[in-house]
């Protein structure tokens, strides 16, 4: 899980280095359609969801079995509570958000993550009031 992937350059270094991978993108809606441009122009046989095209179906689960990529807007964050993630990283957009949306991302990561997860962030001074995630390793 990438919250705020930006254009899409970390998820696509992650998938050419980790090629069976499976990539979660939650982002803010115009920075999704950046990054689904990006993530098909260099993966062109790769298989994307874009989860706010799947807002008809009835349940608010995002099955994720079978894709490469996954981008969800944030108003969809939802969708994301009966997922599990090996990796969560965050690169300086938890300093675009408010106290409260940093703590209910990280108690999604702390109910989310599996044990012995791997919790990459960069903490700006804002964060630093909001525990860290404790079943996880935090780089």
């Amino acid at each position: 899980l990438e919250i705020g992937g930006g254009y899409g350059g970390l998820a696509a270094k992650l998938k050419t280095l980790l090629p069976l991978s499976r990539i979660l993108i939650i982002d803010l809606p115009h920075a999704g359609l950046l990054q689904t441009f990006y993530l098909q122009s260099l993966f062109p046989n790769s298989r994307l969801i874009v989860a706010e095209y799947l807002r008809d179906k009835k349940d608010d689960t995002l099955e994720q079995s079978n894709t490469d990529f996954s981008i969800l807007p944030t108003s969809m964050v939802e969708c994301l509570k009966n997922q599990s993630f090996d990796l969560v990283i965050n690169s300086r957009s938890f300093m675009e958000m408010d106290q409260k949306m940093i703590k209910d991302y990280f108690d999604l990561i702390q109910s989310r993550i599996v044990t012995g997860g791997l919790l990459c962030v960069t903490i700006s001074l804002i964060a630093l009031s909001v525990p860290l995630c404790a079943n996880a390793v935090v780089v």
